[in-house]
């Protein structure tokens, strides 16, 4: 801020007038199930949206001041200000030499080979950039940033003059809408190019600021307000805006989930992002007070002013999603989307902290203070993805080398945390601008050494793939005169809670033989996410032996490719291939379900790690009146290190509805009975016992391939065979699943599970010298329990249990015939946790 001015909104502005655009769809869309807009929802083209009274973060009540008439001007003084400023270039000059390989390997190729594509003529008349990467765009970027940090003023002279002539060719051409122009686009602000370089534009504009003239900037500007409207009211995936429009921090813009959730899809993220740049790239001069062209209104009389909409709306919603939809560090759309949501948000918030508009009392009352210091979420982000990568290595036969693979959800095209530079690079040097070098520290190091630390493939990163913005990140990131950072998971606990989504991860350490586990179940409202409620995995001594079967679409969404459960449903009412093939295979329904996942406890320690959720919301849609799913519950208890047990239970409105327990596996198991054992490359053996429903059928086989996109996994997916467990005929409205996976060594048998014998309502496993008992339904009792046993385990986990309640434990004889109970006593001395177990070590 520079004296008295303030990012302020007249009042009268949330009665302005706004014109609309509508958009293609997108193949992912759900239109039944996306929460379509009601009719006073939007301000469409020609109507005045009411006035609206202002309010604080999340509904909490603000006091209105009288708000001048004028956005008046909240950017630094000067250029460059977005993501780099004027006092950060005699540094990154210093940087720009042959020894620091994020110039000489990443930026410098780059420059070079744009500025022999300006050698040729025209840049923009190159048919390739115009159409396909590095677009012309990210090319006047890499000009725009040579002509700040080439170390030659000569060479940054002459880059200013390529970055110029590009940028305004580009804008010319966006401007006159010249039919068949590939920059006539109707998308070109909403679709996928905005997001693989839409930050570009805006950029340039910085960086070459000074070189601009008068009426180009008035270009820029004018091209930049087209693009801002439109944004308003994008429809790429069908909600991808806040809405209602022009509504500024009021609970109405997240008061229902999918208003919310929706945030949190890359689309909604990347045209926040581009909303902020946009409006940050010009200054007040150059942006006059005025309602717009002849037969135009606009939302705001300036470009600036969509600031305090990217502000008080985009980012107040995708807020209040990372603090509660998301809460834990984990996104909804998966390592791969999910992480270019998270990359959009934290590039917006480093445009915003550079510029100068960060401090909170510059934007409108009650909106929240858009940095990544105030919200839990992007402290979380650190552990959480940690906690989702491979403690060792995999071969992966192709330039990738040996790498750290990640654990996946969602649509996954490959194996890695994602996000990489475009998330990590503006998390961390956002965080640096507050002082916060250690999480500056965390992502030199997260960039460094993952996937792979190896040198080959830190320099293969480092140049990048099509986008100059890869090596530009790594450019501005990396200090080479700085000293190795150091790994940040020795302070890091060994399990990590993300409640948004239900995610429970734990291991046994970080080494590279360590085991990791993981399990969730959250909902499904956006795009790329999965039918996956209640999914787990194990990774053990360098191999996964079960985890979901990774893709991308349709066929990889439903339930079945995952280590969960398939319940047969009403046919939909409403047709179509998508809600069809969920029908047929019994999957949750995703974008459309009733009611989220609701966790009933979990728990981790170094003993055990332990969650269970009620899934039966995940299988409702009433919408499509497909809701005979009455009740699914699942708990899952990782015995650390080598046992699982899994306790499903279903009871469905109709007798004879298929249920179906998968489990992915990485080679054809050998079914014996009821159980299956399967071994991996490694010799690893897994094997899996199904107790309960008793003469339950397992059968194995291989997923459908037809060579398809739609039905290949990405490459070097392990899971290769399906294992399903099936009821016995005739199958009843209820039935109860009791699963004992275990894992062993090469050359060593694995554990046999045995079902125990236990009081009526109650099911139990012994595996080892521990028996894992569970309800057979749920709820239970509250204070009336009184469970009885017979195992010889020497140890107990009772799940299920009300939380708080007290039990006596008592056992007696020795032996398989040992007899204990469990009581529930105001006395007790064991005491149910959060969780809802009761963990007894009786010896």
């Amino acid at each position: 801020m520079r004296g008295a001015s303030r990012l302020a909104l007249a009042a009268t502005l949330a009665a302005s007038v706004a014109g609309s655009m509508g958009c293609g769809g997108s193949t992912r869309v759900d239109p039944g199930s996306s929460g379509e807009s009601r009719p006073d929802e939007e301000v469409g083209e020609g109507a005045v949206a009411p006035p609206a009274p202002l309010s604080g973060p999340y509904g909490v009540p603000l006091a209105v001041k009288a708000f001048p008439a004028k956005v008046a001007d909240d950017a630094a003084d000067g250029h460059p200000r977005l993501w780099v400023r004027e006092g950060d270039l005699a540094r990154l000059r210093a940087w720009a030499r042959p020894s620091n390989p994020a110039w000489a390997v990443g930026v410098a190729p780059r420059l070079q080979q744009a500025r022999a594509l300006a050698a040729r003529g025209p840049i923009d008349r190159q048919s390739e950039c115009a159409v396909s990467a590095p677009y012309c765009e990210s090319i006047a970027m890499i000009f725009a940033l040579g002509s700040l940090v080439d170390p030659d003023p000569a060479e940054r002279a002459r880059d200013a003059a390529r970055g110029r002539a590009l940028l305004v060719a580009i804008l010319e051409r966006i401007d006159r809408k010249a039919a068949g122009d590939p920059f006539s686009d109707p998308r070109l602000a909403v679709y996928n190019r905005s997001r693989w370089s839409g930050e570009a534009f805006a950029l340039a504009v910085d960086w070459l600021y000074p070189h601009l003239t008068k009426p180009e900037r008035a270009l820029a500007r004018r091209v930049f307000l087209r693009w801002s409207e439109e944004l308003l009211r994008a429809t790429t995936t069908g909600e991808d805006h806040p809405k209602p429009v022009g509504v500024l921090a009021e609970a109405r813009l997240v008061d229902t989930p999918k208003k919310r959730r929706h945030a949190l899809n890359n689309y909604f993220a990347s045209h926040a992002r581009n909303l902020t740049l946009m409006s940050l790239a010009l200054d007040p001069a150059d942006d006059p007070d005025e309602l717009g062209e002849p037969g135009r209104r606009r939302q705001y009389p300036q470009l600036r002013g969509y600031l305090i909409n990217a502000v008080g709306a985009w980012w107040y919603v995708a807020d209040r999603a990372l603090r509660e939809d998301a809460r834990g560090g984990i996104a909804p759309e998966g390592a791969q989307y999910g992480s270019q949501t998270l990359a959009y948000y934290a590039q917006m918030a480093l445009a915003l902290r550079t510029s100068g508009a960060i401090e909170k009392e510059h934007f409108i009352e009650g909106s929240v203070p858009p940095h990544l210091g105030e919200n839990p979420f992007w402290a979380d982000l650190l552990p959480a993805s940690l906690h989702l990568v491979t403690p060792s290595r995999a071969r992966h036969e192709d330039w990738m080398g040996e790498v750290h693979e990640a654990a996946t959800w969602g649509d996954a095209q490959r194996f890695d945390m994602g996000g990489g530079v475009d998330l990590w690079a503006p998390w961390g040097l956002e965080a640096s601008l507050r002082g916060d070098g250690t999480r500056l520290e965390a992502a030199r190091w997260v960039l460094r050494n993952l996937p792979s630390p190896d040198e080959k493939d830190w320099l293969r990163r480092v140049r990048g793939d099509e986008e100059p913005r890869t090596p530009l990140l790594h450019f501005l990131l990396f200090d080479p005169d700085a000293p190795p950072a150091r790994d940040p998971r020795g302070a890091m606990p060994l399990s990590h809670r993300a409640e948004g989504l239900g995610w429970l991860l734990a291991r046994t350490g970080w080494d590279a033989k360590a085991t990791f586990f993981g399990a969730h179940a959250g909902w499904s409202h956006t795009d790329h996410q999965h039918g996956d409620g209640g999914d787990f995995f194990l990774y053990r001594r360098g191999e996964w032996l079960t985890k979901e079967r990774s893709g991308y679409g349709p066929y990889f969404e439903s339930t079945d490719s995952h280590n969960a459960v398939a319940i047969e449903n009403a046919k939909p009412s409403r047709g179509g291939p998508r809600r069809t093939l969920h029908h047929e295979r019994g999957s949750q329904w995703i974008l459309s379900h009733d009611a989220d996942a609701k966790l009933l406890g979990a728990r981790a320690d170094r003993e055990l790690a332990h969650v269970a959720w009620d899934t039966t919301g995940l299988y409702q849609n009433s919408y499509d009146e497909s809701a005979e799913v009455e009740h699914a519950s699942r708990s899952v208890t990782w015995v650390v290190p080598d046992a699982i047990v899994v306790v499903d239970r279903v009871r469905t409105k109709v007798e004879g509805r298929f249920r179906r327990v998968f489990f992915q596996l990485p080679t054809t198991p050998v079914v014996s009975g009821t159980s299956a054992t399967a071994r991996t490359a490694g010799g690893q053996s897994l094997r899996i016992e199904a107790l309960l429903p008793e003469r339950a059928t397992l059968s194995a086989a291989r997923p459908f391939e037809d060579g398809s996109s739609e039905t290949k996994p990405p490459a070097f997916e392990p899971m290769k065979i399906a294992l399903r467990t099936d009821p016995p005929a005739p199958v009843g409205a209820a039935t109860t699943f009791l699963h004992v996976l275990t894992a062993s060594d090469p050359g060593v048998a694995p554990m046999t599970a045995r079902r125990v014998v236990a009081s009526t309502g109650w099911i139990g496993a012994e595996v080892g010298d521990v028996v894992v008992l569970a309800p057979s339904d749920v709820p239970i009792a509250a204070a009336s329990v009184s469970l009885e046993w017979t195992s010889k385990a020497r140890r107990a986990v009772v799940t299920g249990l009300p939380v708080g309640a007290r039990f006596e434990v008592a056992c007696s004889g020795d032996g398989p015939a040992r007899r204990c109970t469990a009581k529930a006593s105001a006395a007790g001395a064991s005491a149910v946790d959060a969780a809802g177990l009761l963990v007894w070590k009786g010896g």
